[in-house]
């Protein structure tokens, strides 16, 4: 490449011309006694010169020429393929050193992971959290509302119950007979049967219906507990403390139930190193 030579230097030899070098032909001439216009050995001599001169010139031009592009190919041959591995090496240099650090950048990922991991499984257990303590809630009102309708339906059946057996009860003639007996005792005693003329309230005086009333009323009660008992339907809202101490479960037992749990779940899963909370 013509780019890759070396810059000209300065000589004077760039500054002669044909008119110089004809000038200095002939001075050497002239001043040697060589120069007849008519020699006849004198021109042929030129001639052969002449001839000589031009084909050494171009010999000597062709093979600089051909050793001066000889040995260009052959520096290019081994230049080029070598600047072309430079170039890629440079160019993958550069591409590495234009990535970040890896280990530092999957660093940095990992803990983001984990951060994102946290998070996540934090609301997760939180929304599963608030959807059990959500549906605990709703399965308590619904027992509690349960419960206070089985309670409601229960005393309403003793009241009727009570009122129905109450009233069959007085409408028997001797009880009506022992009921008045006593109202007419209660009339007669003191004052309050004499005569006058002012208008006077005698207010009768007795608990023989509420007390009848209260004993169907207990009857038919015990009546509904015993049979409920005895089929084992009984509701807790009718139970003791001592019913719902022996139907409620112990710590242990309590426990043993928790840790059967974790086992079936484990059993389709990983194994699960869950503490066991407290059942006191």
């Amino acid at each position: 490449s013509v780019r890759e030579l070396p810059p000209e230097t300065e000589s004077i030899w760039k500054y002669w011309n044909g008119y110089s070098a004809g000038g200095v032909f002939t001075a050497i001439v002239i001043t040697k006694e060589f120069y007849v216009t008519g020699g006849h050995d004198f021109m042929e001599a030129i001639t052969l010169w002449g001839w000589f001169g031009c084909a050494a010139a171009l010999a000597a031009d062709w093979y600089a020429w051909w050793h001066t592009l000889l040995v260009q190919e052959a520096y290019d041959r081994d230049y080029f393929p070598l600047l072309q591995k430079v170039q890629k090496l440079d160019a993958k240099l550069e591409a590495i050193n234009s990535k970040p650090n890896e280990k530092r950048l999957m660093s940095q990922i990992q803990k983001y992971r984990e951060m994102i991991a946290e998070k996540v499984l934090s609301k997760t257990l939180g929304n599963r959290l608030g959807r059990i303590v959500e549906s605990t809630v709703a399965k308590l009102d619904a027992k509690v509302n349960e419960e206070a309708t089985a309670r409601k339906d229960a005393e309403t059946q003793w009241k009727r119950s009570a009122l129905q057996q109450s009233v069959e009860y007085f409408d028997d003639e001797n009880v009506r007979r022992e009921f008045m007996k006593e109202a007419l005792a209660q009339f007669c005693s003191g004052d309050t049967a004499k005569l006058s003329n002012s208008a006077v309230t005698v207010a009768f005086q007795t608990d023989a219906f509420k007390e009848q009333y209260q004993s169907n009323y207990n009857n038919a009660k015990q009546n509904y507990l015993s049979e409920q008992r005895a089929k084992g339907s009984l509701s807790p809202v009718f139970m003791d403390e001592s019913e719902r101490a022996a139907l409620s479960k112990s710590a242990p037992e309590k426990a043993e139930a928790y840790e059967e749990k974790i086992r079936q779940w484990a059993s389709g899963r990983n194994a699960v190193n869950a503490q066991i909370p407290s059942f006191a």
